[in-house]
């Protein structure tokens, strides 16, 4: 099946999950290039053309999500006395939380995107959030984007059973170790697969796994996914606008170059330790 297109009529909802928080806030940025393709960022731009302004997209909605009872959470309050839930990141940043896991706005099928941002690897999502996860792979209407350690709680889930993926270089052993019924664990920046019984019917474009690798290669994978299925011109535009997806999928250097810089990084390090004592 041909990838789908999203055009200018459609309605794409986009659901970010802290899965749990806190998540890396720079895992959180590329969300924003899913911003950028909405006829409320273009249209604010004077000197971008017309015919591209026309391109964007109608209807588009980022929720952000989280498990109302997560005790990472806290509440504020807004000038109206009216609660707010937020959520930690790193950096001393917090995310409004716009949706609970049970709001009727992001229930499986319910979102075009469901993004799973990079959380303490240590950290083990609740059998809610797995749920939650597992729930919108299974329903074979959501797309999957997993930013840099957002594989972990992708892969408790197990959605990833099967699959080929990508994770954070420094961490693939670890994953490897972890979670032994992925099929691959790519040495790439980022990685795309079709989910596992995803489409009920033969006509049906099945639901996509989508991963990247450490931090910033969520740009890299991001902005691949809205070449794939927004509007060429107007993904084109927009990744030139925020200078992202410039880079190959592939690294320049293999893991055993990678393990050598590493490496001289810490005998530098502690070189620099001893001429201290």
């Amino acid at each position: 099946m041909p990838p789908t297109t999203y055009t200018t009529s459609t309605t794409f909802r986009v659901g970010v999950l802290l899965a749990p928080p806190p998540v890396q806030l720079l895992d959180l940025a590329p969300v924003d290039l899913f911003y950028m393709l909405s006829k409320d960022y273009l249209n604010d731009i004077p000197i971008l053309p017309q015919p591209i302004k026309n391109l964007a997209i109608q209807n588009l909605e980022i929720l952000y999500i989280a498990a109302k009872d997560d005790h990472s959470l806290s509440i504020s309050q807004t000038n109206d006395n009216n609660p707010v839930l937020l959520a930690p990141t790193t950096a001393n940043a917090k995310i409004n939380i716009t949706a609970d896991i049970l709001s009727p706005k992001v229930q499986p099928g319910q979102l075009s995107v469901l993004v799973i941002p990079g959380p303490d690897p240590a950290s083990t999502p609740s059998e809610a959030y797995k749920t939650f996860i597992k729930a919108h792979a299974s329903s074979g209407k959501t797309d999957i984007i997993t930013i840099c350690t957002g594989i972990y709680p992708a892969c408790y889930s197990g959605i990833c059973d099967g699959q080929v993926v990508t994770g954070p270089r420094g961490l693939q052993a670890d994953l490897r170790a972890k979670f032994k019924n992925v099929k691959q664990f790519e040495d790439l920046r980022w990685s795309r697969d079709v989910l596992v019984g995803s489409a009920e019917k033969e006509e049906e474009r099945p639901a996509e796994l989508w991963t990247s690798a450490g931090i910033t290669n969520g740009h890299d994978c991001v902005a691949a996914y809205i070449k794939v299925h927004f509007d060429r011109e107007l993904a084109e535009v927009v990744c030139r606008m925020a200078d992202v997806g410039q880079r190959m999928q592939e690294y320049e250097n293999g893991p055993v170059t990678e393990g050598v810089w590493w490496m001289s990084r810490v005998l530098r390090a502690a070189i620099k330790g001893v001429w201290k004592l």
